[in-house]
């Protein structure tokens, strides 16, 4: 009977250990940061061997309503306007929102979760972690106003330079 647990304890081992190889590995970096227009931006670095298909901004505090911005072109686009993408992206923003709730105002107190899907050129896709992040608060960090960027590691602040030379590849 004793060795029933040990042998359930090993299968569950190696099914987590069999999964953790099948996950993508990390192959680039989202950030948030502000620019000088008070414009809360994601900046983004991707491995070479790798393509952004799409970022989602998840507004968490409206129960997950959530846009998906993909880059209208095969440029590799390394930051983009939260509130605005610009022609550089296509995006499914609602064309009427409701009254006091258009998604793109990133509401002041909300928190947000940004983050990236990748398609690998040839090493295999890779991953994202996402950033989360409440507006108020990085327009009120001086950090954010001098150059700095957040990051998706536990909320880390490095410089916009550091950011780029962070890399997965």
């Amino acid at each position: 009977m004793r060795m029933r647990p040990v042998a359930v304890a090993t299968a569950l081992i190696l099914v987590v250990w069999g999964l953790a190889g099948c996950t993508p590995r990390l192959r680039g970096e989202l950030g948030v940061t502000v620019d000088p227009q008070g414009r809360v931006v994601g900046l983004i670095a991707v491995c070479p061997d790798q393509r952004l298909d799409h970022l989602t901004l998840t507004d968490v505090s409206q129960g997950g309503a959530r846009v998906t911005l993909r880059p209208a072109g095969d440029d590799r686009p390394d930051s983009v306007v939260l509130s605005d993408p610009g022609d550089g992206w296509t995006d499914d923003w609602p064309q009427q929102p409701r009254q006091g709730q258009d998604p793109r105002a990133l509401t002041a107190d909300h928190e947000y979760v940004l983050d990236g899907v990748l398609i690998g050129t040839g090493s295999g896709d890779g991953r994202m972690d996402g950033v989360s992040f409440v507006p108020e608060q990085m327009l009120a960090d001086p950090q954010l106003r001098s150059g700095m960027v957040r990051t998706w590691r536990a909320g880390e602040f490095v410089s916009v330079d550091e950011f780029r030379r962070l890399d997965q590849c």
